[in-house]
């Protein structure tokens, strides 16, 4: 499996990003039709928030079908977002409506103020794995941890970090008192998941939970990205 990080670049590049994100949702939206215990969430590039065109084919596809836009998250950078946020606002308000819920990705990466997350009003915010890389020994990587918390909750948003890779790391950000966790120590990509095998349940045939990148409130949910 190739990482986003290594073929993105290119993509960009080529002017190729409004047809990606066009693509993995249509993917996206097939699998929440056909497999409605699933909850996805999908990444969308700073060209395709801005724009109106692929704004307008979202909404034909969700419009009248909250049963499908409730599982839906759709993430944007903080970076992309700070580029505009005039422009990214009125995205994530339209996206809001529509019944899906909206993350903030990379968290602290892009230096979000009050002012920002006032004006975005997004459900969620990813604490960037920067911040979560060898979190139990960095004591500055701590401090930065607890002040995006400190804003995050003044805004009565959900919180996940991202990166976790050890056992004592996704330990200590659970004390810490985040709502997700996020990272490979609990599920690597997969081309093919288990919950493709089971079309009308997330569990496998033994009743336990397929492998997930996420930890949700202590238990393993079936959160992508």
């Amino acid at each position: 499996m190739i990482p986003a990080a290594k073929f993105i670049p290119a993509a960009e590049q080529l002017g190729l990003m409004r047809l990606l994100d066009l693509h993995v949702l249509n993917l996206v939206l097939a699998d929440l039709e056909r497999y409605p215990g699933i909850t996805l969430a999908l990444n969308i590039s700073a060209l395709t928030t801005g724009d109106h065109d692929r704004l307008r084919s979202l909404i034909r596809r969700l419009h009248g079908r909250p049963q499908v836009a409730r599982r839906l998250i759709v993430e944007i950078t903080e970076t992309a977002a700070l580029l505009d946020v005039r422009e990214t606002a009125k995205f994530v308000a339209q996206v809001r409506e529509l019944g899906c819920r909206v993350a903030l990705d990379d968290f602290g990466a892009g230096y979000s103020t009050f002012h920002h997350l006032k004006a975005l009003t997004v459900d969620l915010v990813k604490i960037d794995r920067s911040f979560i890389r060898d979190i139990t020994h960095s004591p500055e990587n701590q401090l930065f941890l607890r002040n995006l918390l400190s804003l995050a909750r003044a805004f009565k948003l959900e919180t996940l970090a991202e990166g976790a890779e050890q056992q004592e790391e996704a330990a200590y950000l659970a004390q810490e008192g985040l709502d997700m966790i996020q990272g490979f120590y609990f599920g690597m990509p997969e081309v093919a998941p288990e919950w493709r095998q089971h079309k009308n349940t997330i569990q496998a045939a033994d009743g336990s939970l397929g492998p997930s990148s996420f930890l949700w409130r202590g238990q393993k949910d079936l959160q992508l990205t």
